[in-house]
């Protein structure tokens, strides 16, 4: 059965993504999301194993019936699994085909591998027990205004409690934001390589060989930095100077080419503290933030009152345009379901919107003309009602609404 393929993030994968060694963090990233009317048509029902292949490879997953997704679409949470099928071309948007992936489906024998065993057959070997940080355990210090460094949001409003070199809690963050700090697993000590298993070693140990390496090379290549301080990027462009080599960071597989077309054409853009104080109508495109960035709405585009916008959600408008119906699409005003691949069609349905009169309307061709009037119809539809600001006495699910509740702003 052919199906396309889309992945993104879950809370219960984000707040077991400082735990990749235990079963928790491998069921959910071999979990494989699929509509019951797809489980009828090859005869499998839920949790049984499915095979995905892809032209990168294949990987076994367990099945999850859900209707939030189309028939004909699969999909997987963020992890070791969803890597096993993806290819490493990222046609210079800053990630694989993680939204648009064609493969195969089918029934499998097999229960799907454990995250350990996916990294395991690529050559990786497992890092050694992290030890219990210890130190004085008789006071507790409370620290406040913390930043959180987990994603874009950078949430500065985080009340912190450390006892002993622990953090014992964590206030005002989000499930992810929270797991983040109240992680175990960060190594203490440096570690190497040895064989098939990694031994922890002495930071001049590591500093000596590190440097070793380093003078031994005839053309070393400095690479990566994008989640690395300024300060240690100067530091490692000075090094790279130093020892002759070459550095270079990812945006040469990556994001160079968005760059380099916003520098040639411009970008249209604001802040976010723009968007908090004046946007009435919020898009959300292809993501679902309640469950990737669970406070973007509280602290910036819904649930949140800005100086132009003294009632919160009751002055905004919000709008989710995906391929399934997200915990983000749930709560949304409007709700516009796209079929895969289908973004092309429907962004030049609005941009023929928006042309004067006498104008061309854009190329569609290779899209289908239902899809194309259908995706018109709904723009259409969608832009009155947002102008009119329809009623909101529709009732929300009440899981997801507590969900969306929970990650407001507590000041």
């Amino acid at each position: 059965m052919r199906v396309f393929i889309t992945s993104g993030r879950t809370i219960t994968q984000g707040r077991e993504l400082y735990r990749k060694d235990t079963p928790a963090y491998s069921r959910e990233t071999s979990r494989c999301f699929i509509h019951p009317f797809d489980l009828l048509e090859i005869g499998a029902e839920e949790g049984d194993s499915l095979l995905l292949s892809t032209v990168a490879g294949e990987e076994v997953f367990s099945a999850t019936p859900s209707e939030d997704l189309v028939p004909g679409t699969i999909f997987i949470p963020c992890g070791p699994h969803a890597n096993a099928i993806l290819h490493a071309d990222t046609h210079g948007t800053g990630a694989p085909d993680y939204k648009w992936l064609e493969g195969t489906l089918a029934r499998a024998d097999m229960p799907p591998r454990s995250g350990w065993e996916v990294l395991g057959e690529q050559g990786g070997a497992s890092c050694p027990q992290v030890p219990e940080p210890g130190g004085d355990e008789s006071g507790s210090t409370t620290f406040r205004d913390v930043v959180c460094p987990l994603c874009g949001c950078l949430c500065d409003d985080l009340v912190v409690q450390v006892r002993g070199g622990i953090v014992t809690s964590v206030d005002n963050a989000c499930a992810l934001g929270s797991e983040k700090f109240l992680s175990r697993s960060r190594l203490c000590t440096p570690i190497a390589r040895n064989g098939e298993a990694w031994t922890s070693i002495g930071f001049f140990e590591a500093i000596r060989y590190a440097a070793e390496v380093l003078a031994d090379a005839e053309r070393p290549l400095l690479f990566g930095w994008s989640g690395t301080s300024s300060e240690a990027q100067c530091i490692g462009i000075r090094i790279a100077e130093e020892i002759r080599g070459v550095i270079d960071n990812c945006s040469s597989i990556c994001h160079g080419p968005s760059i380099m077309g916003i520098q040639e054409v411009g970008h249209p853009g604001c802040s976010l503290g723009v968007v908090k104080n004046r946007a009435d109508v919020v898009i959300y495109w292809g993501s679902n933030p309640i469950e990737s960035h669970p406070r973007h709405l509280s602290r910036y585009t819904t649930y949140v009152n800005g100086r132009y916008r003294d009632n919160g959600h009751q002055d905004r408008t919000l709008v989710v345009v995906d391929i399934r119906k997200t915990d983000t699409a749930k709560i949304a005003d409007e709700f516009l379901q796209i079929t895969p691949g289908g973004d092309y069609a429907v962004f030049s349905s609005a941009r023929d919107r928006q042309r004067p009169c006498g104008c061309p309307p854009p190329n569609d061709r290779g899209h289908p003309p239902g899809e194309v009037d259908m995706a018109r119809r709904s723009l259409q539809e969608c832009s009155v009602r947002c102008a009119l600001h329809r009623d909101r006495s529709d009732p929300v699910p009440r899981q997801v609404q507590e969900r969306a509740q929970c990650n407001r702003v507590r000041r």
